[in-house]
């Protein structure tokens, strides 16, 4: 029986691959070592666009927490803003709000307001 180069090559590589496999153990980590917070817990961005009297009509999460995302569209409704105008006519605004959840109280962290958006 003659055997092929291919095939010693390939038992060749199995031995290799499988006690590398061996001697790779998992890392432990240690019982006492600190938790992690992520950056995003409890931070929402909310999309909002005003009417033309200055309440928000229109509030979309973007990014954040999933768990607070109610919550922080709820917030976005609440606000209000001044009315403005533009050449003497009545216009929506629309920008963006970062709210951050500490308790029971949403923070605002943020706020860009965008340019103005005629209602034509």
């Amino acid at each position: 029986m003659k055997i092929s180069h291919i095939t010693i090559l390939c038992v060749v590589l199995l031995l290799i691959t499988s006690a590398y496999a061996q001697s790779r153990k998992p890392e432990k980590q240690s019982p006492s070592s600190p938790t992690i917070v992520r950056p995003m817990e409890r931070i929402v961005a909310v999309y909002f666009r005003t009417d033309l009297d200055g309440r928000v009509d229109y509030a979309s999460v973007k990014s954040g927490d999933s768990a607070y995302y109610d919550r922080a569209v709820a917030a976005a409704k609440k606000l209000k803003f001044s009315r403005r105008r533009y050449r003497g006519q009545l216009i929506s605004t629309a920008g963006i709000v970062v709210y951050k959840f500490v308790g029971e109280r949403a923070i605002i962290m943020e706020m860009h307001k965008g340019r103005a958006v005629t209602t034509d």
